[in-house]
């Protein structure tokens, strides 16, 4: 087993002076991918046509944001729907959630809890 020549706190230099057979040399995995968490919003509208697609599109293309499920039901020229989202940051889905809100026929946008 190796060890780097060089180790910087003096505690962890004893322990592998005396109990090297105890010691296993751990490295920490270098990651440029953001840790995210899972999320939920309802949304409602005027269901038109493409609907869907524009608002699949803000999500994923323009706002980046990974969709894990969409659930969207139309009754009498209304649509409404869950749409469970992996995000970076509440900065990140309150951002998704204005966006969502500007664009035509969307009429609400809030967060909702998972079991809802």
């Amino acid at each position: 087993m190796s060890w780097p020549t060089f180790i910087s706190c003096s505690n962890a230099r004893r322990l592998v002076s005396k109990y090297n057979y105890r010691v296993v040399p751990a490295q920490w995995k270098k990651t440029r991918e953001k840790t995210s968490f899972q999320t939920r919003i309802k949304i409602s509208g005027i269901d038109e046509i493409g609907m869907v697609n524009r608002i699949s599109d803000i999500i994923s293309n323009n706002m980046k944001v990974k969709m894990r499920s969409i659930s969207i039901e139309s009754d009498n020229g209304l649509f409404e729907g869950y749409i469970n989202l992996y995000v970076v940051s509440t900065k990140n889905l309150d951002a998704l959630i204005s966006k969502l809100k500007k664009e035509k026929g969307i009429l609400k946008v809030v967060r909702t809890d998972m079991k809802d």
